[in-house]
This record gives structure tokens, C-alpha cells and sequence, in this order.
């Protein structure tokens, strides 16, 4: 599937289980996020965003264990 840049692509990827996101939230406020895509039994870390001012503060290290956890429990599937 072609990344087009829009929504519909994304809900497409998520809906057929080819990629996978987490966010991590301050006060119901999505401060950073990571999206892994599944190529046959491997992750792959697609993206992984935090907003500046939360950065050296422990949430891209958290979005990074969970992508590299799911990547892992993935691929045992």
C-alpha cells in the first residue's frame, strides 16, 4: 500500500493491522506518539514524534520501549 500523506491511509494500515500506534497523554493532551508497521513478522518503527518542550523527560525513551517491546511480542506471534 502507497502512503498517501492522508487520513484514509492511516485508518487503512490500522484497520488491516499493518501498523500500530501509541501515544503518550499529559492532562488528556497527546504529547508524543510512534507508529511501528508490520512488513510479514517484522516491526518496523515508522515514526516517533514528541512536542519539543517534553523532550529529555523520559517520553520518547518510553514510546521507544514500547515500540521495540510490540516489535518483539509481534514477531513471537
Amino acid at each position: 500500500m502507497k502512503d498517501d500523506g492522508n487520513k484514509s491511509y492511516y485508518k487503512n494500515a490500522l484497520r488491516k493491522k499493518e501498523s500500530y500506534i501509541a501515544a503518550t497523554e499529559i492532562e488528556d493532551r497527546i504529547i508524543g506518539f510512534c507508529k511501528v508497521d508490520i512488513n510479514g513478522e517484522i516491526g518496523i518503527l515508522d515514526y516517533l514524534v514528541v512536542k519539543e518542550k517534553f523532550r529529555g523527560k523520559g517520553f520518547v525513551k518510553e514510546l521507544m520501549d514500547w515500540a521495540i517491546n510490540f516489535s518483539f511480542m509481534y514477531e513471537r506471534k
